[in-house]
């Protein structure tokens, strides 16, 4: 009769007891179970190695013999059980890679896009806001999925938003590019970097030089504003924002807005007696030619004088800009539009009138590289008002009568003046401000 332990260790009961183990072993690493996995390994490998042990005293294998075999047997049974633990110990770290890479994930830039409502509406301000200022209405992305958002145009038909970025990745966004754009015939501007002679005014592409920082380390948001002509026959409109860079995809959000308007308010009619000196009635026809006192010192490009007066209304209705597009056709040429230093009103009609020359078949002039605007240095009470038109000779101011024609109707009081340095085909008009 075999002793119980002989029996225990025979080859019959440990091959099938190993082969049990190893199965089990492998089940368990795959439940995810992997120190019950190492455990089931190692008693395996402990139970062919004692069954080697027993099988050596039973048998009459000569000595030489019998320690090469054990060797052998012995070094083949360690090498599994090393290779089996480091099986479980790969097996357990390919488990924690997930959790690994998005940790790489949140180190890379990310973007949340934030919007600030009734920012100020001049070039350069505001672009930075303080959210806890009442007259600011500020939004977060996730408070933009479910707000209603007001875009207030008051009675100037136009109006600014500022989009903010905050980086919340662990690394910065380098050089981000912003496209956006509107289904709407509205107008878009970069409010620090406007560009009249743009087209199509519904798209606007903007390049950042700088980058976005992580808030971790900056504690700020980057600040793009944007200014919005929205013509009176739009009631609502929607914009779609793509911001991307060479280290981050594609970022997308889309904004809808209604617009607010407010009536503009009715000018005071002096009352009987009143002393007031009441203005002349603009003449009907086309005025003097001679060039008034004023001079216009254009900021990197031309001087030219200029002195007008303007109607007060500086926006193109739809019918407007039709009526000067028909005109406009009638003849064909170039025009270089400039306007008044950082004055928004004249560089969003300069837009206006480039949109309705352009629609003509007229080619739109650039001025020099980095333009931004003209100086106006006046020397009477009303210089520097209105639109001024340059052309080179009376027979330019002849071939083009339809444009100074069509301009007149628009803006009576315009003033004409003639320049040798001008091209016969090209015009210069120069926008200015608003009489009070």
């Amino acid at each position: 009769m075999m002793l119980p332990m002989e029996w225990l260790f025979s080859w019959g009961v440990t091959s099938f007891a190993v082969g049990l183990l190893v199965g089990i072993g492998f089940a368990f690493v795959g439940l995810g179970d992997f120190r019950l996995a190492r455990v089931t390994f190692i008693v395996a490998a402990a139970d062919a190695a004692g069954s080697t042990i027993m099988w050596g005293r039973s048998t009459t294998m000569p000595a030489v013999g019998l320690s090469v075999v054990a060797f052998l047997g012995i070094g083949t049974i360690g090498l599994a059980s090393v290779w089996s633990l480091r099986y479980v110990k790969l097996k357990q770290d390919a488990k924690n890679k997930p959790s690994q890479r998005s940790d790489t994930s949140l180190a890379r830039p990310q973007l949340e896009i934030g919007l600030v409502l009734g920012a100020d509406k001049g070039i350069g301000i505001d672009s930075i806001v303080d959210c806890s200022n009442p007259r600011y209405t500020c939004f977060s992305e996730e408070e933009l999925k479910t707000a209603r958002l007001i875009f207030d145009v008051g009675n100037k038909g136009w109006g600014r938003l500022i989009f903010r970025f905050k980086n919340i990745g662990g690394e910065k966004l380098l050089h981000p590019v912003t496209h956006i754009e509107s289904s709407e015939p509205i107008s878009i501007e970069s409010a620090t970097r406007p560009n009249p002679a743009r087209f199509p005014r519904n798209v606007l592409d903007i390049s950042d030089a700088s980058d976005i920082y992580p808030f971790s380390i900056a504690d700020a948001q980057a600040a793009l504003p944007v200014d919005i002509t929205v013509p009176p026959s739009v009631s609502r409109f929607d914009l779609r924002l793509n911001t991307f860079s060479e280290n981050m995809q594609s970022h997308k959000a889309s904004f809808h807005f209604e617009v607010k308007r407010t009536e503009p308010v009715k000018p005071e009619i002096p009352a009987s007696g009143d002393k007031r000196e009441k203005p002349s009635s603009p003449p009907t026809a086309v005025g003097s030619i001679t060039q008034g006192s004023g001079s216009i010192a254009q900021i990197g490009g031309t001087g030219n004088t200029a002195i007008i007066q303007a109607n007060k209304e500086w926006d193109l209705t739809r019918p407007q800009q039709i009526t000067l597009t028909e005109a406009f056709k009638e003849s064909h040429g170039r025009v270089r539009i400039s306007w008044t230093d950082h004055d928004l009103d004249a560089i969003r009609y300069a837009g206006q009138l480039a949109y309705a020359f352009k629609d003509a078949g007229w080619t739109i002039q650039d001025n020099v590289p980095g333009y931004a605007g003209s100086l106006c240095f006046p020397s009477a009470e009303w210089d520097c008002y209105g639109l001024q038109i340059v052309v080179r000779d009376q027979a330019a101011k002849e071939s083009v009568s339809n444009v100074i024609a069509a301009l007149f109707a628009l803006v009576p009081q315009s003033h004409i003046a003639m320049s040798d340095k001008n091209d016969a085909d090209l015009i210069d008009i120069f926008i200015s401000k608003i009489p009070r």
